[in-house]
């Protein structure tokens, strides 16, 4: 229950001038006074439209509008709302007015003071009168308690559909229609049936009384028959109330399934929007999430083909390397080769040189020994011929003598 509630379980009184009170602003309805709920029925207005709405939760409402317009649809919107107050507030004092003036219509009864003519007739007439009073007083509330316990039959039907919130709700105002209706002054011509019931309970020795008693007795039947009329005005006003009390039950039942309706359209609707946001979102989602998978798999397959072509560029410039190098050490090997080559030839022409001079000198060596040989046995034989022919002083002298020829190289010229 909300706490602006009274004790008794009864919503608080908001109508037209109160209801945007800040202390209703968490109360579950908008309107609870009967004359302000019945002039916006009379008048088609919804109360919610009679709500202040801030421009943040207008805009809220149009969102792909501009800002101009959507400033023009927000004047207007306010224009239209203080309107439809004013129109509202000005049915609510009619219909006040209207009440008023038949409550006071009711209440006057003019009159003068009645005089007895007839003890039969006037006891009779007066007991009809206090009879029907009587009966009007006592059926007046328990009719006003049945009314308040349980409401119409042909309304059961469609209580018995609602929350029992809902219903509880509507038995409440429907009470406080009838107990409104109830607590509406008594009639001044009842009061002064009973005054007059009680003055003709005692006998008057009046003599001008006893000597008017036809136009008395006259006067008396057209007011009873007055008072009978009244008593059937009364019944017929109650019976009016009722009915209007009923019409304002309907209207109000009316008013709730629209507003119920128009709720389960505008939550349908948001719902409906919320839903197609999300799809939205989920749809941008998607794409986001796909549109970065491809873009993750180009990123990854650029940096396979950056890390393919570095790869491929690596062991392309480590195969020219090794080519370079193995170009370089053919190169090399070659010009070792040509050089050991050089070397080789220059070995074998310095040894070829050198076996040459060395078979040269050997010759000439062996050229001289055999020289020294012939020489030698030429000596030899020259001496030995020597020998003989001379003795050997002779030929000691000689000896010496061919020696010293071969040192100075004379020995060919000699011979």
């Amino acid at each position: 229950m909300n706490e602006h509630e009274t004790e008794e379980g009864t919503p608080p009184d908001i109508n037209l001038y109160n209801f945007d009170d800040p202390q209703f602003q968490s109360c579950r309805y908008v309107l609870t006074s009967p004359r302000s709920l019945e002039a916006c029925a009379r008048l088609n207005i919804r109360p919610v439209e009679l709500l202040f709405k801030s421009k943040e939760e207008f805009s809220a409402t149009y969102k792909n509008v501009s800002e101009k317009k959507l400033e023009e649809m927000f004047v207007q919107h306010e224009n239209a709302r203080k309107e439809k107050l004013t129109k509202a507030r000005l049915e609510r004092a009619r219909l006040t007015k209207r009440y008023t003036n038949t409550a006071s219509r009711n209440s006057t009864d003019p009159g003068r003071k009645p005089s007895s003519v007839e003890h039969s007739r006037q006891t009779e007439s007066s007991s009809k009168s206090a009879t029907i009073k009587a009966d009007l007083i006592q059926n007046l509330p328990d009719r006003c308690h049945s009314a308040q316990q349980t409401l119409p039959e042909k309304y059961q039907n469609l209580l018995n559909k609602l929350p029992p919130q809902e219903v509880k709700r509507l038995r409440l105002a429907h009470q406080r229609c009838l107990q409104h209706a109830a607590q509406l002054p008594r009639t001044q011509s009842l009061d002064r049936v009973e005054n007059r019931n009680s003055n003709m309970s005692t006998p008057r020795e009046d003599p001008s009384c006893r000597s008017s008693t036809t136009k008395d007795g006259e006067f008396w039947l057209r007011k009873c028959h007055q008072e009978d009329e009244q008593s059937d005005r009364l019944k017929y006003c109650m019976e009016e109330r009722e009915r209007k009390s009923e019409r304002l039950l309907e209207k109000n039942e009316r008013e709730r399934r629209r507003n119920l309706r128009n709720a389960h359209e505008e939550r349908e609707r948001r719902l409906r929007q919320a839903q197609e946001r999300r799809r939205e979102l989920e749809k941008m989602l998607e794409t986001y999430r796909r549109e970065l998978q491809e873009a993750r798999e180009i990123t990854h397959q650029r940096a396979r083909e950056r890390a393919y072509l570095r790869s491929s560029e690596e062991q392309l410039r480590k195969v020219q390397d090794r080519q370079q190098r193995e170009q370089h050490i053919r190169e090399n090997a070659k010009i070792i080769q040509q050089r050991q080559e050089e070397w080789r030839r220059a070995a074998e022409a310095m040894q070829k040189q050198k076996e040459e001079h060395v078979q040269k000198f050997l010759e000439e060596r062996e050229a001289k020994i055999q020289e020294s040989r012939n020489l030698a046995q030429a000596a030899e034989q020259l001496r030995a011929e020597m020998q003989r022919v001379y003795n050997l002083d002779s030929f000691d002298k000689k000896a010496q003598h061919v020696a010293l020829v071969n040192e100075l190289g004379l020995g060919g010229a000699s011979t």
